[in-house]
């Protein structure tokens, strides 16, 4: 088994990545556990809002479709997600850490709280499914959880394409110049 030394970027991304999606849980999901009884007064990343429900609401129709939106949870996750990608950049910069590490650590942190979240999800769907004394089994979380790791990861890897492309039109300056250097010295 092969070992890696976490990097400082690591630490930076543990903590903030903790501190959001615990921000997250505390500021949306919990609200749903009051569905049945205040309703929910909530908004979407952007800040478009959402009320419904209220004192007897059933969790069916527009409310469970709100909950599972992919404009809803996942939208706040993927605001975390360009913080992240800022925390990297600027974290690689600071502990001259190879921009990779950093990307490599913050995937294995981040993909692992996208399943953590959607089986926190499934927990309060299945209690606002139920009557409150049966709980129907969670929903399977599988493929909204798979859905949202692609897209990081397809995210992940355009954003070090982006990188390498910066680096190689650095690199390609310089290099332009020597040669032409070279192709004066050469007719020289």
């Amino acid at each position: 088994m092969c070992f890696h030394k976490k990097s400082q970027c690591y630490d930076r991304l543990e903590h903030y990545i903790a501190k959001e999606f615990k921000n997250l849980e505390d500021s949306h999901l919990t609200k749903w556990n009051f569905f049945k009884s205040q309703g929910i007064d909530d908004e979407y990343p952007g800040g478009k809002p959402i009320n419904t429900g209220g004192v007897g609401a059933i969790f069916e129709g527009t409310p469970p479709q709100i909950f599972w939106s992919p404009d809803y949870i996942p939208g706040f996750i993927e605001e975390i997600f360009d913080e992240c990608l800022k925390i990297c950049t600027e974290s690689s910069k600071e502990f001259n850490i190879h921009p990779n590490k950093c990307l490599k650590e913050l995937e294995s942190l981040f993909l692992s709280k996208i399943s953590e979240t959607y089986e926190k999800m499934a927990e309060v769907d299945s209690r606002l499914r139920g009557d409150g004394v049966t709980i129907p089994p969670p929903q399977d979380t599988m493929g909204y959880s798979t859905t949202l790791q692609k897209e990081i990861k397809n995210r992940l890897d355009c954003y070090k394409l982006g990188m390498v492309k910066s680096l190689l039109w650095w690199l390609k300056w310089p290099i332009c110049a020597i040669l032409k250097l070279i192709k004066l010295h050469i007719c020289i």
